[in-house]
Order: structure tokens, then sequence, then C-alpha cells
């Protein structure tokens, strides 16, 4: 029977003779063994890193804070999920929030390293309030198998007033080798 390029599937001719359950039964095989070829490693591993922490610190104007660190093993051309929950509170209305995850050769408490995905994340806190939680995600593909720290920094564009980081869950998923 002929069969498809990319995987091999087979299918009747139209040369073929009738016969139903050989050809089901031929094509099936086909499919099976297809579905045996797609490689492990390209699948999703799921969450490969995570932590959580409580208890409140405060950020001012400006500068970027590290707040959570995580080592993560990564595998070159393999795309990874960062997301980073927090609890936030202001005591002044419009506090604009940025938030970056950056990847470190090292594990200093600094907020220094390269954006995962060349981009900060902003937010803008409407009301002053007391307990606001926000989960931003950020998506990359690793360019280098090894291990990388993981930061997530947070910082206050401007403003006054405190602004409170409590209670923050920082989490690293591998989501396959094909986006």
């Amino acid at each position: 029977m002929p069969s498809t390029v990319k995987y091999a599937l087979s299918y009747p001719a139209g040369t073929t003779a009738p016969n139903v359950p050989v050809v089901m039964q031929t094509s099936m095989e086909s499919v099976e063994a297809a579905l045996n070829g797609i490689a492990a490693e390209n699948m999703s591993k799921g969450i490969i890193a995570r932590n959580s922490n409580a208890g409140t610190n405060y950020i001012a104007n400006g500068t970027f804070v590290m707040f959570d660190l995580l080592a993560v093993p990564l595998i070159a051309n393999r795309w990874y999920e960062v997301s980073y929950t927090f609890t936030h509170s202001v005591s002044a209305t419009n506090v604009p929030l940025a938030v970056a995850v950056r990847s470190s050769a090292t594990t200093d408490s600094t907020a220094t390293g390269t954006d995962v995905d060349n981009n900060a994340t902003l937010w803008t806190a409407p009301l002053a309030d007391s307990g606001k939680t926000d989960t931003p995600v950020w998506q990359f593909k690793a360019s280098a198998t090894g291990t990388v720290n993981i930061k997530a920094c947070i910082a206050r564009a401007v403003g006054t007033g405190n602004v409170g980081i409590a209670t923050r869950r920082l989490v690293v998923r591998d989501i396959g080798a094909q986006f």
C-alpha cells in the first residue's frame, strides 16, 4: 500500500484488493508506528521548577527589585513558560508597576539579568487597595542547554505611597520543543 510522505501512514491505493480487515489493520499499524515515532522529548514536561514565598516587602520608585529566584535546567530550542503570581497592596491611586522575569548566570539578590522576552509587563493599580493579585505570564525559547537562574523582579514606575509585594509564587513550565 502507498503511504504519506511525512509520517508514512498507509492508505489503500485504487488498485488494492477490497479486503477491509487487512487494509484497516495495515493502516492502524502505520498510525501506531507514527505515534511511537514522535519523540517524547518533543512533548511538554509540565512544571519543572516552582517556589512560594510569603511576607511583605516594599519597593521604591524606578528601580527593579528581585523578589524570587529559581535555578532552572533548560534545554536548547525548547519553549518555557514562566508565571509569577503575587499580591500587591498600594496606599495611593494609579501606581504603575513594572514586572519583569530575567535570566541570569548568577544567584545574587540583584535584579540584574536579561529579560526572558525582552519586555517588561506594566500594570496600573487603579485604586488604593489592600490585596490585589496578578499573574503575568511570559514564554521564551531557550537558546542553550544549561541551568539558568530565573529572577522575578518588580519596580514601581512613578508615584508616592507604599507598594507592598506579598504572597508570591514563581513557576516555570517546560511547554515543549514545538510551540
